[in-house]
């Protein structure tokens, strides 16, 4: 049986995944990892509303594990990423299934 926990990795993965997405469609796949840290913060902190009861704060860890499955990606993995949204959180998803099993 699969615990709160784990359904709230998953969807963690997947929200910081898009986030990386939408990072590298508009900054490029060419950054060193400490790059995309600043833009993660921007999307995340700076995308909740002035009203927001339940505010989204940054989970560096997270952001850092889901960079590192993004610079993990071939280049043609990374080229497709860039035109292909859906392609891009798949590829990022596996990435860190593939890093970090279970």
């Amino acid at each position: 049986m699969k615990s709160r926990s784990d359904k709230a990795h998953k969807e963690n993965d997947a929200y910081y995944s898009s986030v990386m997405c939408v990072i590298a469609q508009r900054q490029g796949s060419d950054h060193p990892a400490g790059y995309y840290l600043p833009y993660f913060n921007k999307v995340i902190e700076d995308g909740n509303s002035s009203y927001a009861l339940d505010r989204k704060t940054l989970d560096q860890d997270e952001a850092q594990r889901v960079i590192a499955a993004y610079l993990s990606l071939d280049g043609t993995q990374k080229a497709q990423s860039q035109s292909d949204d859906a392609a891009c959180r798949s590829a990022v998803l596996m990435a860190l299934t593939a890093r970090h099993p279970g």
